[in-house]
């Protein structure tokens, strides 16, 4: 009996151990969306059903049906999803965030006062690194 206690523990450590933890650093320039912060929000999406509708929608999309997007899917785990809002001039960090289980893509929206896609397809959530500019974000290698 003691032998399966023991073999359960290391399979509940090594599962818990199998989805790494997201680190997101951003810098965003002064004058990003002119002097206004900028909502972002990383989705992590775990059911291939829906990976093409969020592949396609823009930023303001996004924003704009994000509750209705939450009651859908989220509150059914196909979705997983961190919003933060980050101030023109400042740096931004984040490492203490793991998913719940290891999605099958990762998108980053941006919400910024134009109406850019402002879209990126991730294909490492685990390091993310943004420079939010004037009008527009990149990702930093």
């Amino acid at each position: 009996m003691k032998k399966i206690a023991n073999i359960s523990t290391l399979v509940i450590f090594f599962l818990s151990c199998t989805t790494p933890k997201m680190n997101l650093e951003a810098y965003i320039d002064i004058n990003a969306n002119s002097y206004s912060a900028i909502p972002v929000d990383v989705i992590f999406i775990y059911d291939d059903k829906v990976i093409d509708e969020f592949k396609k929608m823009s930023a303001a999309n996004w924003f704009l049906k994000k509750e209705q997007f939450i009651n859908d899917y989220a509150v059914n785990n196909l979705i997983q999803v961190l919003s933060y809002e980050i101030v023109p001039g400042q740096h931004f960090a984040v490492s203490d965030f793991k998913p719940m289980k290891t999605p099958l893509i990762t998108i980053l929206y941006a919400n910024y006062l134009n109406s850019n896609e402002n879209r990126i397809i991730l294909s490492d959530y685990s390091s993310i690194r943004l420079k939010l500019k004037e009008s527009s974000f990149l990702l930093n290698q």
